[in-house]
């Protein structure tokens, strides 16, 4: 996907976002159903009150023999709390060894170094084992995950030369062993929903703000306020009403610093459309529609008796379905036909307007024309070089008018350049945005002159080459729409 493009606007953001998290983490890599996936991994937690601060101390192996450990410290004389990670260890499912570098995080823009701990410990599971299994459908994908919990007696000790020299003894440990076993269907399918709400909260003397999410896991409210005397109090409820039209509910609120209860706060907000826009993405084995509604909200949040106005609020409800298959057609580089207009010498001539589809996964990988435009960075202005291959090539003859070369409709994320005869560039463009809305099909409209004769190069994005390893770029059924 490209990243050539201005910042987005937030709800933009939101269904983008959606989309390549899911692409990245849920695209089959075979034509056929593969055999459930299954990992495992270990850990231990190890905490301890001493005399002056507490020590917390997690470790994970993963299964593939990646370790690691973080290391929290906080002192109760006020000073800096220090963090800790390190991948410098073994961990056999009972001993630990490990070497952390620890970091000071106070009030500077940057953490301290402060030095590097030392962990020695061994963990002797005390009584019977616990175990949780939870078993969920995602989709058309089945996940499990099992866990086997125990408690541990702990030996062994940590140290921070001129912080601290714990006996891990006075500790207490826990073991924990997890698998996780997913199925793995030819092609994911889902469908899902949700709404959220980001709102700030304003009062004569205090500031906060008010989030609230609605998913198929459920809902909550979160709720945090600062008073006018620097008091921080927060808290959260997942007993809640959210809807298109409303939120509303009441949360028990707890002192930040010291965790004491701390009086309750009443939200009560009405939402009311501004619209909504639709998100369609396809590309090889990918299709997402996504629905995004907007609101506009008003409302307050009481918090024992003071009044909160929400402002400045971002308020969605979405909906959308998605599929993950393999890709059909030929693959960039290789199968299938080479298109008669692979070379700029062999481009097809186009009338304006018409239309035409071709299929781009024989074309050469490589562009024969670069694919560039400027952008500024502090003020600085540089060129960018548009990552594109599998291309084919048009020409037209100007009109006099401006001309656009669009490719809607076309199944990948693509790519276009329209260029002089001698191929000196007049346009490049990847990605379109139209209000919120964002294509990855590219569309470039240039001023033309009457019977002047102009060449297009079409492409998908992605192709580059590294250390001699190519990679290429999205190729398959192109639509090419002149006007």
């Amino acid at each position: 996907m490209s990243t050539s493009i201005p910042a987005r606007p937030r709800t933009a953001r939101l269904a983008l976002a959606l989309a390549v998290v899911l692409a990245a983490s849920l695209l089959p890599t075979a034509a056929d159903a593969g055999r459930p996936t299954t990992s495992t991994s270990s850990g231990a937690d190890i905490s301890c009150e001493v005399d002056d601060g507490f020590l917390g101390i997690f470790v994970s192996e993963e299964g593939d023999g990646f370790t690691f450990v973080d290391l929290f410290y906080e002192s109760f004389d006020g000073a800096d709390t220090l963090y800790g990670f390190g991948e410098d260890a073994t961990f056999d499912g009972t001993t630990l060894a490990a070497t952390v570098e620890v970091v000071a995080e106070g009030g500077g823009d940057e953490p301290e170094p402060v030095g590097v701990a030392t962990i020695e410990a061994v963990l002797d599971p005390v009584g019977d084992p616990e175990v949780f299994e939870d078993r969920f459908r995602d989709g058309n994908t089945w996940v499990t995950i099992r866990e086997v919990f125990v408690q541990a007696d702990v030996a062994g000790s940590a140290t921070l030369d001129g912080v601290f020299d714990v006996d891990l003894s006075t500790c207490v440990g826990s073991l924990v062993e997890s698998t996780f076993t997913s199925t793995n269907p030819s092609a994911y399918n889902n469908r899902y929903e949700g709404r959220f709400l980001d709102c700030a909260a304003a009062g004569d003397d205090g500031i906060g703000f008010v989030f609230a999410d609605s998913s198929r896991d459920g809902e909550f409210l979160d709720v945090y306020v600062v008073d006018g005397d620097g008091v921080e109090v927060a808290g959260f409820t997942e007993d809640v009403v959210f809807t298109d039209t409303a939120l509303q509910g009441t949360v028990d609120l707890f002192e930040v610093e010291t965790g004491k209860p701390d009086g309750t706060a009443v939200v009560d907000a009405s939402l009311a459309s501004t619209g909504s826009f639709t998100n369609d993405f396809r590309a090889r084995g990918v299709r997402i529609s996504e629905t995004v509604e907007e609101f506009d909200v008003t409302g307050t949040v009481v918090v024992d008796g003071t009044t909160y106005v929400l402002e400045d609020c971002f308020a969605v409800a979405f909906e959308g379905k998605e599929h993950y298959g393999s890709p059909q057609g030929p693959k960039g580089g290789g199968g299938g036909r080479i298109p008669a207009n692979d070379l700029p010498e062999d481009a097809v001539l186009l009338a304006v307007p018409s239309s035409t589809t071709v299929r781009t996964g024989a074309a050469s990988p490589a562009p024969e024309a670069a694919c560039s435009f400027d952008v500024e960075d502090e003020g600085e202005p540089f060129e960018v070089e548009v990552p594109l291959g599998n291309t084919v090539w048009y020409a037209f003859e100007g009109t006099g008018e401006r001309v656009t070369v669009d490719t809607s409709g076309t199944e990948f994320d693509t790519v276009v350049g329209i260029y002089a005869a001698d191929l000196q560039q007049l346009a490049c463009v990847d990605d379109v945005e139209s209000g919120s809305f964002t294509s990855l099909q590219a569309a470039a409209t240039i001023d033309t002159a009457a019977g002047e004769t102009y060449l297009v190069q079409v492409g998908g994005f992605g192709y580059f080459e590294d250390e001699g390893e190519v990679f290429p770029a999205d190729s398959g059924r192109l639509r090419v729409t002149i006007r």
